[in-house]
């Protein structure tokens, strides 16, 4: 993959959606975990005890797809790895934003099950995405972008959960799982753009035939 090594313009475009997808990615991982706690007992009315165990079973699952994912993304290509997490994102988040009173118990299965599948989903996007750098921006520029992507993942881990705090305060805990869902919506919508626009790049444009000469054989 020869990447974005040339015109600086297009380069631009990929290292701003790069720091954007970083940025909502760890915002996302971050405010899971920061607000799940109050998210699981105030919002689904999940005892105490049992929503420790549930944060705690969210952490763990991101260890466990960092395990499990980084040898499949060597076997099926981390192009496939990164589509599948990130959709697996929006599907935790949509799981956790589905509606309902705190008894239900549909809703706080759903729930529970969401934050699972969003740590599994989430472990491979920052490594894998630090990896393939130099595959979006041509090796010359891969040290300078990983550098500004480090720096937006470390943005959105402060700004992100303080507005997640922010609308939990005013709007109550079950804000969460609309606002994840939210943010897992852009996050995919500026990955979609990123591989588009690198893949743009990647593809040789034919040679226009020249003025008085017959292009046929």
């Amino acid at each position: 993959m020869s990447g974005l090594g040339g015109p600086a313009g297009p380069r631009r475009y990929v290292l701003a959606l790069s720091a954007a997808v970083f940025a909502i990615h760890i915002g996302i991982e971050s405010g899971t975990g920061l607000w799940a706690y109050v998210f699981l007992t105030t919002g689904r009315g999940l005892p105490p005890e049992t929503a420790g165990l549930a944060v705690s079973g969210f952490w763990a699952s991101m260890f466990i797809g960092r395990v499990i994912l980084g040898p499949i993304a060597e076997r099926v290509g981390a192009a496939r790895v990164l589509s599948c997490a990130v959709g697996g994102i929006g599907g935790g988040a949509a799981m956790m934003a589905l509606p309902g009173p705190a008894a239900l118990a549909l809703a706080l299965a759903l729930a529970l099950a969401g934050m699972l599948v969003l740590g599994l989903a989430a472990a491979p996007i920052f490594p894998l995405l630090t990896l393939t750098t130099a595959g979006r921006v041509g090796h010359d520029h891969a040290d300078k972008t990983i550098g500004f992507q480090v720096a937006a993942s470390k943005i959105g881990a402060a700004v992100l959960p303080a507005g997640m705090g922010l609308l939990i305060q005013h709007l109550g805990a079950t804000a969460l799982g609309p606002a994840v869902l939210t943010l897992a919506l852009v996050m995919a919508t500026g990955y979609g753009l990123l591989v588009r626009l690198t893949a743009s790049a990647e593809t040789p444009i034919p040679p226009e035939p020249r003025p008085g000469r017959s292009t046929e054989s």
